[in-house]
């Protein structure tokens, strides 16, 4: 199924919406190797993305780091992000490191269900930074 704002094959209009920054923060799914990509954008989803935007105008920072973990990205946020602001998209991509983290030490199944609470309540809090709204 195709987008049916755009595609890379249809892109949109030069000039069709107002500029854009677009911030993408994640794991190794989002980072997909930016620092080997000559516009730090990786080459997985996020240069996707910031090349359907690439007219010019719009901008797409991507903080993925391999290996980040829901808590590591929280920091990130924290402490690296605010410079970056303002922004008119933020996108989270993360989780799959804190699950193999769950998995392989060796938890039983109420202690893996207690990390899983605690996972939403910290995305639910990054979630509310992120909007600057209220749970």
């Amino acid at each position: 199924m195709t987008n049916p704002l755009f595609s890379l094959d249809n892109p949109p209009a030069s000039g069709s919406f107002s500029p854009l920054r677009c911030l993408f923060l994640g794991d190794s799914i989002t980072a997909c190797a930016r620092f080997k990509s000559k516009d730090n954008l990786g080459f997985g989803y996020v240069h996707l993305i910031g090349k359907a935007l690439a007219d010019g105008r719009h901008v797409c920072i991507n903080r993925g780091i391999d290996g980040f973990t829901l808590h590591r990205v929280c920091g990130l946020w924290e402490n690296q992000c605010p410079p970056l602001l303002p922004v008119d998209h933020i996108s989270v991509l993360v989780g799959i490191n804190d699950i193999a983290m769950w998995t392989d030490c060796g938890l039983s199944t109420a202690g893996q269900h207690r990390r899983l609470e605690e996972y939403i309540e910290e995305y639910v809090d990054l979630l509310v930074s992120l909007t600057g709204t209220s749970a």
